[in-house]
């Protein structure tokens, strides 16, 4: 039952390493931020350092996805400029519809409101409308300068590069009022000491996101997924709290009293001057207390939609997983087990999600999650909730889970004729795997990744379906990057006719801290189930190009063989990643050879030669190991820029004694022969194997027999002994 564990693991590998997850997009190393330097609380520049909320939530994701978090922050132009020109990745905005327009937007992670503001004694403006005909300032390319333009344009619009500037041209006199960011704004009031005030009740809340330039739909989707992250995990309530008394506009107390007095004051003077004043007052009563009632609604919405936006997933109207995990634990304590009812939590997901992203785009793909959104609380569940990237739960009554997810894939089918994707989905019951949601949600998305490597619509939990604790430690060694104890063995291989060392094929091996030598065989699909395997070639190809390099500097040319997986031959980018290789190595890339399996070819044959045509054209060249174990014929193998055969050692090894081991092996070394193939036979244990081939035409051999694997020292040394060059020994002696 171990065979479906490594589902699990990629599932846990894709939530902590987001955008390796979805096709060929690898996860930034560093991500820019942009941000405006004068925007306190939420964002502005220190002296050396960066500084605010927005700043501190950039860190957060970028960390949640793997990555560094830079921040340059500048005059507000200056920086949407830059976002254009994509020397900045991201930029903290507020959301509106012309930016959704020309921008890609993550979902909403807070609310702020707008105001204005004016000199102390000047004219009360209560509203937008009345700012027509007065000299108005605002921030270039904000949200307040597009409001402004469209709801009033009577109004002298001067724009200025950030709020503090606008503040002084109100001070100065240049301007009539400010429209700008009430929270900023009244902080920077404050630290200067501006004699200006607010005047009238705050308006246009406006929701925070993080934009991106439209042209990278992955780095907007790995930004979301990580901002997802921060939620889900605590960070981002943490940090809240962290800055919670600069965003809680501590002026709302000063401006009702402010209110307040103003009334009573009225109310005095109107006792004092009799009747001819009563409803000249009553009036302003009245607009004062309309401003105050304005004010405290907004407050009140603001604190509202704080919290909707904490617990819903904005984009689907879902619950985020956090508030989904408090509904079901909720839902529980409301069921005593006397009830003899069961109780499901259902997690599914949308299979093959990065073809659709990658086949329909990242905005279609968002409208087939918002419709499966709509599918899903049609069905009315106790609690559902989006996970992000195509994965969704659900708690219901009774135990229908395999029926509703095939209820859920028709409904989504009859909906969208042309989805390319399918669903699969996994549950726990209560209370028959446990009576915690916490435990009900990690056992429900257990059996979901057991679902996935099944290849089966749906399973429910069983114990046997959990993964070893030491295949996790594997996992969560090469997500965090810390693989102490890898290292690689070389293994040489000789050139039958002439006895020279033609190669060598470079091997990982793993002498853990904790569980010591671990098999190649353990680790290596472990990691690769968790599509973690291009973390390991890279590895591996640093070790080739390093090694190799070393040789060549004492004068040793030797070719290094290194093992690649489909998932790297399908990487748009793995022929760049070669190249970065060679240049930290500071050699060649054609002293690199890369073995790959039939398989690998025939997953996706046309995307496949397009990649090993790049491979060739860089001087790198392609050996097909293992070859027989597979399912295409030679033939067709032979279309694709292929130089090389190895032909698997399960055949030479007993090919003396297994009359049809023997048989595959000579009709595959005579066709390779006739296409113009080198062949290299792996697993030579004796001399009259290695004779057997020779006659037989084979180019190289490659085993035990004439060389075990080595480690780097000694490699090294057996390759400036022998100058690259084997004498092939007599019949009956061992090669040295």
């Amino acid at each position: 039952m171990r065979s479906f564990w490594g589902s699990a693991l990629a599932i846990l590998a894709s939530v902590w390493n987001v955008a390796a997850a979805e096709g060929a997009f690898v996860p930034p190393a560093k991500v820019i931020f942009g941000g405006d330097s004068t925007f306190q609380p939420m964002e502005w520049q220190d002296g050396d350092e960066a500084r605010g909320f927005n700043v501190d939530i950039g860190r957060a994701i970028a960390q949640a996805g793997g990555a560094t978090a830079v921040h340059h922050l500048g005059a507000w132009p200056d920086i949407l400029r830059a976002l254009n020109d994509g020397s900045i990745d991201a930029v903290p905005m507020y959301r509106s519809q012309e930016r959704e327009k020309t921008l890609l937007l993550t979902d909403n992670y807070y609310y702020v409101y707008h105001a204005i503001f004016g000199q102390r004694g000047k004219a009360s403006v209560a509203t937008p409308t009345g700012l027509k005909g007065k000299r108005v300032t605002t921030e270039e390319g904000s949200y307040a300068h597009a409001q402004l333009v469209m709801q009033v344009p009577d109004a002298i619009v001067t724009p200025t590069q950030n709020t503090l500037s606008a503040l002084q041209r109100v001070l100065n006199g240049e301007a009539d009022y400010a429209a700008i960011t009430a929270l900023s704004a009244e902080r920077l009031i404050q630290q200067h000491n501006f004699p200006l005030q607010q005047h009238g009740a705050p308006f246009w809340p406006a929701s925070y996101v993080f934009a991106v330039h439209r042209d990278r739909p992955e780095l907007a989707a790995w930004l979301n997924a990580s901002l997802i992250k921060v939620n889900s995990s605590g960070a981002f309530s943490d940090i809240f709290q962290k800055w919670k008394p600069e965003l809680v506009p501590r002026e709302y107390g000063k401006n009702i009293m402010r209110v307040l007095s103003g009334v009573v004051g009225v109310l005095l003077t109107s006792l004092l001057f009799g009747s001819f004043w009563y409803w000249s007052t009553k009036r302003q009563v009245a607009t004062r207390t309309r401003e105050l009632r304005s004010m405290l609604e907004l407050k009140d919405a603001a604190e509202t939609k704080l919290k909707a936006l904490a617990n819903t997933d904005p984009a689907t109207g879902l619950s985020r997983p956090t508030h989904f995990v408090a509904q079901v634990e909720a839902c529980l304590k409301d069921v005593s087990e006397n009830d003899h009812r069961e109780s499901e939590l259902l997690v599914v997901r949308l299979i093959d999600w990065s073809e659709v992203v990658r086949s329909f785009g990242f905005e279609r793909a968002s409208d087939f999650v918002k419709s499966f959104a709509r599918i899903v609380l049609s069905r009315n569940p106790l609690a559902s909730a989006h996970l992000g990237r195509g994965v969704f739960a659900m708690f219901i009554e009774g135990s229908a889970g395999a029926e509703l997810v095939r209820e859920l894939m028709a409904e989504l089918k009859r909906v969208h004729v042309d989805f390319p994707a399918h669903l699969v989905g996994g549950s726990a019951r209560w209370p028959l795997h446990g009576k915690d949601a916490n435990l009900l949600m990690r056992y429900a998305e257990t059996a979901l990744a057991a679902s996935v490597a099944q290849k089966q619509v749906w399973k429910l939990y069983s114990v046997d379906m959990e993964p070893s604790i030491r295949d996790i430690d594997i996992v969560s060694a090469f997500i965090e990057g810390n693989v102490k104890g890898l290292y690689p063995v070389f293994q040489p291989r000789v050139n039958l006719a002439s006895g020279a060392c033609d190669g060598a094929e470079v091997l990982a091996r793993w002498n853990h801290p904790s569980y010591g030598e671990i098999s190649p065989t353990v680790f290596v699909p472990a990691i690769e189930r968790a599509n973690l395997i291009g973390k390991l070639t890279d590895l591996m190809i640093d070790h080739a190009l390093r090694v190799g390099k070393r040789l060549t500097d004492v004068g040793v040319e030797c070719v290094m063989g290194v093992n690649i997986a489909a998932r790297d031959l399908m990487d748009a980018d793995l022929v760049e990643r070669i190249e970065h290789a060679a240049k930290r190595s500071g050699t060649r890339s054609d002293l690199l050879q890369l073995e790959l399996t039939e398989t690998s070819v025939a997953s996706d044959p046309v995307l496949a030669k397009q990649t090993l045509e790049r491979l060739r054209t860089s001087g790198v060249a392609v050996s097909l190991d293992d070859f027989g174990t597979g399912y295409s014929s030679l033939s067709n193998l032979s279309l694709f820029p292929i130089g090389e055969i190895k032909i698997d050692k399960s055949f030479v090894t007993d090919m003396l004694h297994n009359p049809r081991h023997r048989s595959i092996v000579r009709s595959t070394l005579a066709m390779a022969n006739a296409l113009s193939l080198a062949t290299v036979a792996e697993g030579v244990e004796d001399r009259v194997t290695l004779d057997v081939l020779k006659a037989d035409g084979c180019t190289s051999g490659q085993g035990f027999y004439i060389c075990p694997p080595l480690g780097e020292a000694e490699f090294i040394e057996w390759m400036r002994n022998e100058r690259a060059h084997v004498h092939l020994a007599m019949p009956g002696d061992r090669i040295q």
